[in-house]
């Protein structure tokens, strides 16, 4: 199951819309798409983010619900840090990237997206803190549709527990540098039962 972990500040998220395109006359002009810039920033003491996934989509898309079973492209990302099927899960939506390293505390990364201006348009985010068994942080559902060119907002990302594995933090078992261990591994779900869950019998916090 997955459960909020705490309420301390993991990142901070930027948003701004940079510009718009525009067709029509120019009696008439017509704003059709707009472009947003998010900016993360790793606020953390010493965890390292995996690559942070950025979606622009509608209320279709759900990546977590608090309470319930991670879904396996989670689970992917917040073990091991590859955040790669969660974007083909979002590939069907207005607009899907990521940036490409990890991001060390105190650093900031940038992202931009495209996508046509429509009321609810909705951005998620998501990156894995490294060296854990399978904590993550981001947001989800933030309706940006909102916000006017040169005007930005700015969030304070919470850390998520994913419920996938047993938080042993032991040797071997966690990816980041502090360790190097192994990342994702479906045989050690919920602490090594190969069960998601709620099925396992091992609690997962």
């Amino acid at each position: 199951m997955m459960n909020k972990l705490t309420a301390i500040k993991a990142a901070v998220l930027g948003v701004a819309v940079l510009g718009l395109a525009a067709c029509g006359d120019d009696d008439d002009p017509v704003v059709t798409t707009a472009e947003y810039m998010l900016t993360v920033h790793n606020n953390t003491a010493a965890q390292p983010f995996s690559p942070v996934l950025a979606a622009l989509h509608n209320d279709s898309a759900m990546l977590w619900q608090l309470g319930q079973p991670a879904s396996v492209a989670l689970e992917v990302m917040a073990e091991g840090g590859n955040n790669s099927q969660l974007m083909t899960a979002l590939a069907d939506q207005y607009a899907v990237a990521s940036t490409e390293m990890v991001l060390m505390p105190g650093n900031s990364d940038e992202l931009s997206l495209q996508a046509e201006l429509k009321s609810g348009l909705l951005l998620s985010v998501a990156t894995m803190l490294v060296n854990t068994n399978d904590a993550f942080t981001g947001v989800m559902q933030i309706d940006v549709s909102g916000l006017e060119v040169g005007e930005s907002m700015q969030l304070n990302l919470p850390i998520y527990d994913a419920g996938t594995e047993f938080n042993s933090e032991a040797v071997g078992s966690i990816p980041g540098p502090a360790d190097g261990g192994e990342g994702y591994n479906a045989a050690r779900r919920c602490g090594g039962c190969g069960q998601p869950p709620p099925g396992c019998g091992i609690p997962s916090r």
